[in-house]
């Protein structure tokens, strides 16, 4: 499945880069759970805009989603698309105050 979560976050990434969202330009994405059922995956993400921009980011995500999903749907050749979810990567962020 390492393969998979490994090309899952290839097509995010890319599909990020081409979408034309300012909220969106420094974000990137750290790590992808998928559930074994390849019903939902949690993103997460981290940006350097920091903390104050976790909002801004979480709510860019919920408005490109679909396209997000469908980008997924095409790409991967898999039974089902997952679900995203966004998610701050907190691990991340815990490291950095460190």
């Amino acid at each position: 499945m390492d393969a998979g979560l490994d090309l899952l976050r290839e097509v995010l990434a890319d599909e990020l880069a081409q979408i034309d969202d300012e909220r969106l330009e420094w974000v990137s994405i750290t790590q992808i759970d998928v559930d074994s059922e390849m019903n939902r995956a949690v993103v997460y993400f981290d940006s350097l805009s920091g903390e104050e921009g976790d909002a801004a980011i979480i709510e860019a995500f919920d408005t490109h989603r679909i396209r997000l999903q469908g980008s997924v749907g095409r790409q991967i050749r898999a039974k089902k698309t997952p679900i995203l979810s966004f998610r701050v990567d907190e691990v991340i962020r815990s490291a950095e105050r460190i």
